[in-house]
């Protein structure tokens, strides 16, 4: 939702700033200089960016510990996970360095974080076996056949 918040400063405060920009004088322009920095640092980089990011990375991590507490795929996939959010994490500073001159940062981080964090679901070994119950077996298969279903002892489709 905070990322929709910063695209939508493209469509709603960008265009009148362009206006403004292209029909002013150098008071004008240089005024909306200043507007389109304060826009963008407020809608880009704080919600859209950083708070968007820091929530990805929280629920990431969240849905990363309910798999490696509850087991409900295979362990790797929690522990690519947490590595996943912590290297996603990394990329703040990228974001923090349009604001604050000289923070560290990894501009490679925030694509190798989500690209490992999306590769984990495209891999066969970590995906989550079928359910036993989704399976066609005789014993979960409803047969429509009713005389022949209870002759064959299957339950019969109501």
């Amino acid at each position: 939702m905070l990322a929709l918040a910063g695209f939508l400063r493209w469509v709603f405060v960008v265009p009148p700033l362009a206006r403004q920009y292209m029909a002013g004088d150098t008071t004008t322009r240089a005024a909306v200089d200043a507007a389109w920095l304060a826009q963008h640092q407020l809608g880009g980089a704080l919600l859209g960016e950083h708070l968007g990011q820091t929530l990805a990375i929280a629920w990431s991590t969240t849905i990363s510990v309910i798999i490696l507490r509850r087991r409900l795929l295979p362990a790797a996939v929690g522990m690519l996970g947490l590595v996943a959010s912590a290297i996603y994490l990394l990329n703040q500073g990228d974001i923090l360095t349009t604001a604050i001159p000289g923070v560290p940062a990894w501009e490679s981080a925030g694509f190798l974080g989500s690209t490992l964090w999306w590769s984990m679901d495209r891999h066969p070994r970590l995906r989550a076996p079928a359910p036993a119950s989704t399976q066609p077996t005789p014993q979960n298969r409803l047969c429509p056949a009713a005389s022949r279903c209870r002759a064959a002892g299957l339950p019969v489709q109501p």
